[in-house]
C-alpha cells in the first residue's frame, strides 16, 4: 500500500539517522479510540528552500511553481550495482544469529538465497532486495499492511507513543539495521505509525466492513486477526533513500518515467520495518544500490533557469495544442542501466536530472501526470538519452 509522505522526527534523532539506537494493558474497547501520544514535530526532508517563479517561459509553456535554492550546486554521479549481503550476515543483523535449517538458491539471482531458520523465521535475498519474517509471516505481515493504511487515512493524526519503546527511539532502531547494509546514501523517514494491538484490531474490523477488504479476506488474501494483545502493540517504519541528500526517484509517488522503461529499476527504493515489543517481527529493503567502483567527482549542474531553456528548445520542435504548465520542480537522482547492463539487472548509473512536472494550463492544475526531466550536468533529456 502507498504510504503517505509523513516525515517526522525529532531534530536529534535526524543527527544520528544511522547511529544505532537502542507495559501497559491495552484497552478491550473495538473502536479505535483518540490519540493521546505526543506528535513527532513534521517536517517534509526532501525538499529545499525555494523561491517562487510564475512567467510564460516560451510558447505553449509556462511555470507557477516553487524553484529550489541550493547552497551547494554541484553532485557526484555513482556507479552502483544491487547490493550484496551474505547468508551469515543477514541471520547475525536480522535474527541475533539464530541457526540456519535450510538454504535454498534463489530461483533468478544466483547470488541470492531463501534461508529458513531455526525458530521458524525466513530471509530473503535476491538483486537488491532483503526481506525477514518473522516464524508468524503472514499474521506479521498483515500487521504492516493495516498500520501502513491506519497512517495513510490517518496522516493528521500525533503519533501514538506506545509503552515498550517511544518512537523516535523505535525509528533509530529501523534505520541502524539499515545502515548496517553496504548501500548507497542514506535512509530518510517517509513514516511511522504505531498502534496497540486492540487499535490494530479495531482498524481492520473497521476496514471489514468496506467490501472490497472483506472480499480481499474471504479470498484468502487478507490474514484476519484475533485475540491481539499488548504483546502486538507495534511501529510501523517506512523510509524512502537520499544520496548527498536528494532523494532518489519513486515511482510509486511520482509521474512515471514513460521512455525506456527497461533503462530502470522495476521498483523505488525503499524500506519497511515492523517493531514490537518481540523485537523486529518484519523488515524488508527493496532496490537498494551498492557502490561499484569510485564515485565521480561532484560536478557543478546547470541552474533550473538553464535546464527551462532545454524545455523551452524542445517545446519549439514539438506540435502541442494549449499551454502547459509546470506546477512543480525537483531535483533527485535517478538509477539508470549502464550499457553492459545484464538484462532485468544492473549495474546502473546514478545520475542527478532536475524534474519538472506538467499540467494542461486550461485544467484544475491538480494531479501531475507527466514530468520532464533533464540531465542536472549535461542538460540532455532523460527522454532522448537513452
Amino acid at each position: 500500500m502507498r504510504k503517505k509522505l509523513f516525515a517526522v522526527l525529532f531534530t536529534a534523532a535526524l543527527a544520528t539517522l544511522c547511529a544505532c539506537g537502542e507495559t501497559s494493558e491495552t484497552s478491550d474497547r473495538t473502536e479505535v479510540p483518540q490519540v493521546t501520544g505526543a506528535a513527532l514535530p513534521a517536517q517534509d526532508s526532501r525538499q529545499p528552500q525555494t523561491t517562487h517563479m510564475t512567467q510564460t517561459l516560451c510558447d505553449g509553456l509556462s511555470i507557477d511553481a516553487d524553484i529550489p535554492v541550493l547552497e551547494n550546486p554541484a553532485l557526484p554521479t555513482y556507479q552502483a550495482d544491487y547490493f550484496r549481503i551474505s547468508a551469515a550476515d543477514a541471520v547475525s543483523l536480522l535474527a541475533g544469529g539464530s541457526k540456519i535449517i535450510t538454504e535454498t538458491p534463489h530461483h533468478y539471482d544466483p547470488d541470492g538465497f531463501t534461508l529458513v531458520l531455526e525458530n521458524g523465521a525466513e530471509i530473503s535475498h535476491a538483486n537488491g532486495i532483503l526481506t525477514y519474517c518473522s516464524e508468524t509471516e503472514n499474521r506479521d505481515r498483515e500487521i504492516a499492511d493495516l498500520l501502513s493504511s491506519y497512517g495513510e487515512a490517518h496522516s493528521k493524526e500525533e503519533v501514538h507513543v506506545l509503552s515498550f519503546m517511544p518512537p523516535d527511539e523505535a525509528v533509530s532502531k529501523a534505520s541502524a539495521l539499515i545502515c548496517a547494509l553496504d548501500v548507497i546514501g542514506e535512509p530518510a523517514l517517509d513514516s511511522v505509525t504505531g498502534l496497540s494491538g486492540a487499535e490494530i484490531q479495531a482498524w481492520q474490523s473497521e476496514l471489514m466492513t468496506d467490501e472490497n477488504y472483506s472480499w480481499w479476506a474471504d479470498i484468502g488474501k487478507a490474514t484476519v486477526l484475533d485475540d491481539l494483545t499488548s504483546e502486538d502493540d507495534a511501529y510501523y517504519i517506512s523510509f524512502y533513500f537520499t544520496y548527498q541528500s536528494v532523494p532518489v526517484f519513486d515511482q510509486d509517488r511520482e509521474p512515471g518515467i514513460s521512455s525506456a522503461s527497461d533503462s530502470f529499476p522495476s521498483n523505488s527504493m525503499k524500506a519497511e520495518v515492523l517493531i514490537t515489543p518481540k523485537g523486529v517481527r518484519y523488515f524488508k529493503v527493496e532496490n537498494t544500490l551498492s557502490t561499484q567502483g569510485e564515485i565521480s567527482e561532484a560536478q557543478s549542474l546547470i541552474s533550473v533557469q538553464e535546464a527551462l531553456e532545454k524545455l523551452c528548445e524542445k517545446q519549439e520542435n514539438t506540435i502541442s495544442f494549449g499551454t502547459q504548465l509546470i506546477t512543480r520542480v525537483w531535483l533527485e537522482y535517478i538509477p539508470l542501466r549502464a550499457e553492459n547492463a545484464v538484462e532485468g539487472a544492473g549495474p546502473f548509473i546514478l545520475k542527478p536530472y532536475w524534474c519538472f512536472g506538467t499540467v494542461d494550463a486550461e485544467s484544475d492544475g491538480g494531479h501531475i501526470m507527466n514530468a520532464d526531466r533533464i540531465n542536472a550536468v549535461t542538460g540532455k533529456d532523460l527522454a532522448y538519452e537513452q
